[in-house]
């Protein structure tokens, strides 16, 4: 019974927070985020930016140390927000295939 209303309460307040399919954690078992994150860096050194500048875009409180920091969620909101902020496609973020010029030059840019 108390599962019951735990999961109930989890429920109402996903509805309240308008929480959606984009909110959803990703799983590591469906997306390489050791590979994804490589890709970013590369493409956050392409255009000159640096990852403090990323963090307080997508943000982030840079005031605070890292090490005391959460890491960012792996959400497809997230993913979207980071690659509209770097300036890349979601599908190169996500799988490292070109999808736009900015893609292709980044990747000559290794």
């Amino acid at each position: 019974m108390e599962h019951l209303r735990a999961a109930i309460s989890l429920l109402r307040c996903r509805l309240t927070m308008g929480i959606t399919e984009d909110d959803k954690l990703l799983s590591d078992s469906d997306y390489d985020f050791a590979a994804m994150h490589q890709r970013a860096c590369e493409a956050i050194l392409a255009t000159g930016r640096t990852q403090r500048e990323i963090a307080a875009l997508m943000g982030e409180d840079v005031n605070i140390p890292l090490y005391m920091r959460q890491p960012v969620k792996p959400t497809m909101r997230n993913i979207n927000k980071a690659a509209r902020i770097i300036g890349v496609s979601v599908k190169w973020l996500i799988t490292g295939t070109p999808a736009t010029e900015v893609d292709r030059i980044v990747e000559r840019s290794k």
